[in-house]
């Protein structure tokens, strides 16, 4: 059964999109928090730059990025098509798991 995606309001990409935007913003907090109270440590090379010149520099990367994200998705055409399905698939399932990783450490210090 295929779903009509007009009907739905947005393409399957866009809400993969929305959803990006969502868990980069999440990830951005939870990660603040976490080198903050030194339990993780940042493994993007240029995000633990941007946090060692000044932590507070990292937390609005990253919401700049979810802003940027966000409209990007809500303003502009998104290609519908198999390989943009396929590429926003693999990057939501690869963040959801960056996610749930997060959960963990949360979890082993609760």
């Amino acid at each position: 059964m295929k779903i009509n995606d007009k009907k739905m309001g947005n393409t399957f990409v866009k809400r993969i999109c929305y959803y990006l935007a969502l868990l980069n913003l999440i990830d951005g907090i939870l990660t603040y928090i976490g080198l903050k109270l030194n339990l993780i440590e940042e493994v993007n090379v240029l995000m633990k730059i941007i946090y060692e010149a000044e932590p507070v520099y990292f937390l609005i990367v990253k919401t700049l990025l979810s802003i940027l994200l966000f409209v990007l998705c809500f303003y502009q055409k998104i290609p519908n098509n198999f390989r943009m399905k396929t590429i926003s698939l693999v990057g939501a399932t690869l963040y959801t798991i960056v996610m749930f990783i997060h959960v963990y450490w949360i979890i082993v210090i609760i």
